[in-house]
């Protein structure tokens, strides 16, 4: 302990020595002068034809490789950091499966999503042309572009909020060139450090030929130190061993202690070919491969205070503070992503015509532990699962199991600008096949059962209950949009999308402990020629400013879900098919550069229908998805970049979100084991478990968010360069869910800032850099547990937070 301790000062100290550089870096370096230049142009190619960012009409930012690099973006997790009014509530790594981005509000769903999510995301994400590109690390990248309001008519279902598209760096004909980078970090309360390595290379062939690789293998440091881990006799999911082998009725089980629990490892590597035979020609073929392997996640439990053990009194437990938590399992993670695509664009004059295939597949696991959310069940449920008496070393696991194989296609045709008419017209074709199981486990419990005289029928390994899905989804749109210049300053653009969607779901149930015959499930749904539409107009008010308004549409397919609709397991059928929400934005803008700012100021309202919500059920906990009736988000978004003079340069964005339900709605929770007392066997749980209140808010996004930077560079001669650079995140509280059984006022989550710093020597072909994140330590919330810990009490308040301090150098050589 006193080790730790003098590990987390001189943590601390480093941490407010290089804050007092970074702060005081404009003082003690050169003064700039006093006129300062225009800030340069930002190129980026949203509306599929390459444009300075203050000329597309409607609200765009860009987050440059710089802040990238400065503010330490690996993930798609840090990145959405990094952007006002998008959130994404993520227990890291091993959710990726699961999460789901939401920005401007548009978010009816828990912000707790541990497992598996069935509801299509909200904000479509894009790795270059392709959609996924949320499963892959943020590396060698020459831009990020955020779209924010609908995007259906270009990027399709999903971008109801927005679209986020990361633009990978293309090979460079004619260069050879590349770099070799590391990395090492200390993270405050981790026993270990945090590494990485990678690198880039860029090899041409010819004039017309270039290959680039670049990889990455990167180490996150556990901080979380976890209590209460069961061993087990022969491997993770095997039963627990007996403090007292002599006494299988009632011997506590054998506990140890894991530092640094949450540790993660993650991989990436990106290999891509561009070939140019002629100006006119472009092919890209990349293959993008991504692995996430780890052991829990960044989640704490400061609210217990020390005491009996809920399963099993003989064992007491001290208080757990930040940064420690009480759990009988590991909960390890393991996901890999596979995406092979070809981009070919050939300019025939009068338009550039393009095609992007692209095929994707994605695999893993995550293992959650389950022991809690048993305990809290009603004591009747209780006396089945856990044992009347109890078994002193109960423990329930979750393992949920992904596989998805994705196939899209997409060609376009983009006009040659100049004429009093552009378009951009395309189509485009999705197969999605997935495959999901969701397995629990009660590892030694029909042991313990069969001890004590009790009955507990298990499967295999202890399996309780298997539910496997198999979902099937065919996505066929045609799009386009025509822009009309009616004079040099005013243009006026109408635009739609129609979609033909399919979607099968068969779901087989295994439910071994209620010792009943399997159960085989189907259902489906379909679309039919369904339109969204765009109009949007704009005019150049003066030189360099640019107004518009702007009304736009965005979808998100519907679905099946599957459940048993008979028994003691049944659910209700009237949600058996979710309906697709839709999104009615009206947004007003202006954006431009003046007096050496580049701004972009956006007002927006957002009608929304049948939204959406992505919940467990309650009795089979299994994901499904339902649907609220209307809503509505309405708010602003302000961003500023202002260079002064030739060496320092200023970032400013504020965004505010009023989220709220227009109307109420209430759904049951299904029904649960059989009840003597009830007509039909049956007990219902509640008939309103999950609703909402006109004017209730929305949960997972914060009302305010913001983001401040500086970076200032200067040279201090013989080639040499210092930079500083400083930087900040402001995230506003956030609902976590709608209210529900058991649960009639959610938590809220309090608001945080995070800021961070970076100080960088550049020599020639070499740079050093040394960083501070999370500099004042801050221990923000991302999530909480959602149920109410009644029963057992705060021992399963479990916190997920943000990383801690860290600190550390980089160093990179660039030839």
């Amino acid at each position: 302990m006193a080790q730790a301790e003098r590990r987390n000062k001189m943590l601390e100290r480093t941490a407010i020595c290089g804050s007092l550089a970074i702060l005081a870096a404009p003082a003690i370096a050169q003064s700039a002068p006093a006129e300062p230049p225009s800030v340069p142009e930002v190129v980026v190619t949203a509306t599929r034809r390459s444009e300075d960012v203050t000329k597309v009409p409607y609200n765009i930012s860009v987050v440059s490789p710089r802040e990238i690099e400065s503010r330490g973006v690996t993930t798609f997790e840090d990145l959405t950091r990094q952007i006002p009014n998008l959130n994404l509530n993520a227990a890291g790594d091993r959710t990726v499966g699961s999460q789901r981005p939401v920005m401007r509000g548009l978010n009816a769903s828990s912000t707790d999503r541990q497992g598996a999510a069935l509801e299509q995301a909200p904000v479509a994400t894009y790795l270059g042309n392709v959609p996924f590109g949320d499963l892959f690390p943020i590396t060698d990248v020459e831009r990020v572009e955020v779209l924010r309001g609908p995007q259906g008519t270009l990027y399709g279902a999903g971008a109801l909020g927005g679209a986020l598209r990361i633009i990978p760096t293309e090979p460079q004909l004619s260069h050879f060139g590349g770099s070799v980078e590391g990395a090492l970090g200390g993270v405050y309360h981790a026993s270990k450090i945090d590494r990485s390595i990678g690198g880039t290379l860029n090899v041409p062939v010819g004039d017309t030929l270039a290959f680039r690789v670049s990889a990455k293998h990167q180490y996150d440091a556990g901080f979380i130190d976890r209590y209460g881990v069961m061993v087990r006799q022969n491997g993770p999911l095997s039963a627990p061993v007996l403090a007292n082998p002599s006494d299988p009725a009632g011997s506590s089980a054998a506990f140890r202690k894991i530092d640094g629990a949450n540790w993660g490892w993650n991989t990436s590597v990106r290999g891509s070919v561009k070939w140019q035979p002629t100006d006119d020609l472009k092919v890209i073929a990349a293959y993008d491969y991504a692995h996430f392997k780890g052991n829990g996640g960044p989640e704490d439990d400061p609210h217990f205070r020390g005491g009996p053990y809920p399963v099993d009194p003989n064992v007491v437990f001290p208080a757990t503070g930040k940064y420690e938590v009480i759990v009988p399992y590991e909960e390890p993670y393991d996901r890999t992503a596979h995406m092979s695509s070809v981009d070919v664009s050939y300019d025939a004059g009068f338009a550039t015509l393009s095609s992007t295939t692209s095929y994707t597949t994605t695999s893993g696991f995550n293992q959650p532990d389950v022991t809690y959310l048993y305990l809290n069940l009603p004591p009747s449920y209780q006396d089945y699962y856990v044992g009347n008496p109890r078994n002193p070393r109960f423990n329930g696991q979750s393992i949920y199991q992904d596989d998805r194989k994705i196939f899209t296609q997409e060609v376009r045709i983009v006009s040659r600008s100049g004429g009093p008419l552009d378009y951009v017209a395309g189509g485009y074709f999705q197969r999605e096949l997935t495959r999901d199981n969701l397995s629990l486990i009660f590892p030694g419990q029909a042991d313990f059962a069969a001890a004590t005289g009790q009955f507990f029928l298990t499967g295999p390994d202890g399996l309780s209950v298997l539910l496997a899905g198999k979902n099937k989804f065919t996505d066929k749109a045609i799009f386009g949009e025509l822009t009309w210049h009616i004079t040099p300053r005013w243009q006026i653009t109408g635009g739609a999308r129609i979609f033909w969607q399919d979607f099968t779901r068969n779901l087989d149930i295994l439910l071994y402990t209620f010792n009943l015959p399997p159960v085989a499930e189907a259902n489906s749904s379909s679309i039919r020629g369904k339109a969204i539409f765009k109009a949007n107009t704009s005019f150049e008010i003066a030189p360099g400013q640019n107004a518009y308004a702007t009304f736009s549409q965005g979808f998100r397919r519907g679905g099946p879900n599957t459940f048993a609709t008979t028994g003691v397991i049944r659910e209700d059928p009237d949600f058996l098919i979710y309906k697709p929400d839709t999104v009615d934005n009206y947004e007003l803008g202006i954006k431009g550069r003046i007096s050496g700012f580049r701004y972009n100021a956006a007002l927006f309202w957002d009608a929304w229908n049948n939204p959406q919500i992505g919940l467990l059920t309650p009795v089979n906990r299994y994901p499904v998805v339902f649907n609220g009736k209307k809503a509505r988000t309405r708010g602003f978004e302000v961003e500023l970049n202002k260079n002064v003079g030739d060496k320092l340069s200023l970032s400013a964005s504020l965004a505010y979100v009023e989220a709220t339900l227009l109307q109420s709605f209430c759904i049951p929770t299904g029904t649960a084991v059989p009840d003597p007392n009830s007509p039909t066997g049956d007990a219902i749980l509640d008939p309103c478990g999950i609703r909402g209140e006109k004017g209730g808010r929305l949960p997972g996004s914060a009302k305010y968010s913001a983001n401040l930077g500086a970076l200032y560079t200067v040279d201090i001669g013989d080639d040499n360069h210092l930079s500083f650079d400083l930087n900040a995140q402001y995230n506003g509280s956030i609902l976590t869910s709608l209210p529900y059984s058991g649960l009639p006022d959610p938590p809220v989550l309090p608001s945080y800032w995070i800021t961070n710093g970076r100080v960088s020597i550049e020599h020639k072909q070499y740079q050093i850099a040394f960083y501070v994140r999370n500099i004042l330590n801050r221990r923000a919330l991302l999530s909480t547990t959602v149920y109410a810990p009644d029963l057992i009490g705060p021992i399963d308040r479990l916190d997920t937070i943000t990383r801690p301090r860290q600190i550390g150098v980089e160093a990179k050589y660039t030839w």
